[in-house]
């Protein structure tokens, strides 16, 4: 077969890592960085999390809860306790590529083999198509509100399609407009430099969200009393275990970015209850209130406040779509076909299957954006406790990156899977399993249901606890082995599994290789 897609097979590189090239395990993509693209410094990743946490996803996740039937008070408290528990979590992740320039793609190859990480792989590529559609749908709505703010015959543009298409021929239009602009930004900025744009979307979303909310407490009088009560009533027990989900789903999505989110949702569940004692409408993104701001108030100043808000958030938007799921989406799917898919084609595979996967349904209302948040999150779960508790259990921080990109390696395991972690993702996944299918029947009720809505406190430790006992009685091959590639500046070379001598004990435990010369040692 591969003879019929020798046109779409990918140049090998010539400035790096050029003893073997693009090949069947391996390209460009899925090697360590190298050393001239690691551009992104202290700031640079702590502005990365931050802006992941600054967004319209960000502000909804409370202010959904709020909406779902949580107060406001109850909704910070979860999403706070939530966030810590990201936050651990995202530091044990982590520590991977600080050590091994690698990163998810890789994590899963160490744990489930070579084959067996297209299971985690294919739940992550599904959240990614859902929440690229997700993402591209706000960048629509965020399109509509900029050209309906100049424009008075776009925002009042009659409506030809159906209920059933759930968009408007408006929103659909914008909806074409944003992958025009999103697309020549995947197609020609490097990720590497994408961090000259971060600061500008940071400044101008966090202006928005903060004007959004200082506007509506002033629509409400200024009064805090109206923003601690819940527009929504649930019973006692659904409220204990609707704040478990908050806390679950928190924990469990936003691992990289929890140390900063909790802020923007509490900015979000403020903005909600002001917004409900205001207008007695119970509205959970900022791009819904303020399409119901410039439908209202169609006025030069509204028009005028509308027009630059949603600039703001639009490049927000842009700027997570493109990091947290179309080239996430790339740089996972370039490991399932190496040799045809780099992350850029990848990306590009993610906007065009997005189009057509009807994100818009997800958003109809904030039970249903609950649940479909939550239920990605019971397989995400089970994967990073399984990736965390190798690398630091059971590996002990040791890899032999050459085995990742060949066949007769340690991580081929069994025909090229770990029975260890695919048993271990079963086990962790099967008591929440039932609840999550009850869910998507909007069935609510019942043990099975409350076990999903707490399924990372419940998915996590068993995972944990379950890989360690079958790995401490049926040991994998090759623990405590750290070999690195390594790249010559000069030429490109590369020494592949080789350790000087002269290194310390703890370098090598941590699989640091000095390059001493200028030739490349097969394996």
């Amino acid at each position: 077969m591969s003879k019929y897609f020798k046109w779409a097979e990918l140049p090998a590189r010539k400035d790096i890592y050029t003893y073997d090239g693009t090949r069947r395990w391996g390209n460009h993509d899925l090697y360590p960085i190298p050393k001239k693209e690691r551009v992104y410094g202290y700031m640079g990743y702590y502005s990365y999390y931050l802006v992941s946490g600054i967004s319209i996803t960000g502000f909804s996740m409370g202010s959904a809860y709020v909406s779902a039937g949580l107060s406001a008070q109850e909704t910070i408290g979860a999403v706070l306790v939530g966030c810590v528990c990201a936050a651990l979590n995202a530091c044990l992740g982590v520590q991977v590529g600080l050590d091994k320039s690698l990163g998810f793609t890789m994590s899963t190859r160490t744990t489930y083999g070579l084959y067996g990480n297209l299971l985690p792989l294919f739940t992550t590529l599904l959240g990614n198509l859902v929440f690229a559609g997700i993402q591209a749908y706000y960048g629509a709505q965020s399109i509509s509100l900029i050209i309906g703010a100049v424009i008075p015959a776009y925002a009042n543009m009659h409506n030809t399609l159906p209920a059933s298409a759930a968009i408007t021929t408006r929103d659909l239009i914008s909806f074409f407009i944003y992958w025009a602009l999103f697309i020549p930004v995947v197609l020609y900025i490097p990720m590497y430099k994408l961090k000259t744009f971060m600061f500008p979307s940071i400044t101008m979303t966090a202006a928005t969200l903060l004007g959004v909310l200082g506007w509506i407490i002033k629509e409400n009088g200024g009064s805090t009393d109206p923003l601690i009560t819940s527009p929504v009533k649930v019973s006692s027990m659904n409220r204990s275990f609707l704040f478990l989900q908050c806390v679950f789903s928190t924990a469990a999505v936003w691992g990289g970015s929890g140390d900063r989110l909790s802020d923007w949702s509490l900015v979000g569940t403020f903005t909600t209850t002001a917004f409900y004692s205001k207008y007695g409408t119970v509205l959970w993104t900022p791009l819904d209130m303020l399409a119901f701001i410039q439908e209202t108030h169609y006025a030069p100043a509204c028009r005028a406040g509308t027009f630059f808000a949603s600039i703001g958030l639009l490049t927000s938007l842009i700027y997570i779509n493109i990091v947290q799921n179309t080239l996430s989406f790339g740089m996972d799917f370039a490991s399932v076909l190496p040799k045809y898919i780099l992350m850029k084609r990848g990306s590009m595979i993610v906007v065009i299957v997005s189009i057509a996967c009807n994100p818009r349904r997800f958003l109809t209302q904030a039970v249903v954006f609950v649940e479909v948040f939550s239920g990605f999150t019971i397989f995400a779960t089970a994967t990073v406790a399984i990736t965390n508790t190798d690398y630091w259990i059971i590996r002990r921080r040791k890899w032999k990156i050459p085995d990742l990109y060949q066949r007769d390696g340690i991580y081929w395991f069994w025909h090229g899977i770990s029975w260890r972690a695919i048993v271990t993702w079963i086990i962790a996944v099967i008591p929440a399993f039932p609840g999550f299918s009850m869910s998507m029947q909007g069935k609510t009720d019942g043990v099975a249901h409350r076990i999903y809505q707490m399924s990372f406190f419940v998915g996590y430790p068993i995972a944990v606890c379950t890989y360690i006992l079958i790995n401490k009685t049926w040991s994998p091959e090759g623990l405590g082995i750290a070999e690195n590639l390594q790249e010559l500046p000069e030429d490109g070379e590369i020494i592949e599994g080789s350790i000087p001598e002269n290194l310390s004990e703890s370098e090598k435990d941590v699989g640091i290789v000095e390059v001493k010369q200028d030739k490349t040692v097969d394996m």
